[in-house]
């Protein structure tokens, strides 16, 4: 069919999440996207025809929500969340009922 960036993957999400739509300002609050991004992702996801703007409220159309459906829109995380974590605050790893003191122990 065709590609979606991630910003175009996630309000598809919000869109299709939501009830009775989203107004454009809360999309681009809850996303923290640069006017221009989403005024351009917005424009591609309404030529496509999944979603539609009026009165500042972006809807989802039918096709939309069998886009949604049919594609998985989630992005791939690394399931190995070790790798999300700083080396200096992973430490060395304590055994059960071994003796700890954290560092920042002053008061």
């Amino acid at each position: 069919m065709f590609r979606l960036t991630k910003q175009e993957r996630q309000i598809l999400i919000d869109v299709f999440k939501s009830i009775n739509g989203l107004f454009i300002f809360t999309l681009h609050r809850q996303l923290n996207l640069s006017p221009k991004e989403l005024f351009v992702a917005i424009e591609k996801l309404k030529t496509t025809g999944l979603i539609e703007v009026t009165e500042d409220r972006a809807t989802i159309t039918k096709d939309g929500v069998e886009y949604a459906v049919s594609t998985p829109l989630n992005t791939k995380f690394d399931d190995n969340k070790q790798s999300l974590i700083k080396e200096k605050i992973l430490g060395r790893r304590i055994n059960i009922n071994e003796f700890y003191i954290p560092q920042n122990f002053e008061k």
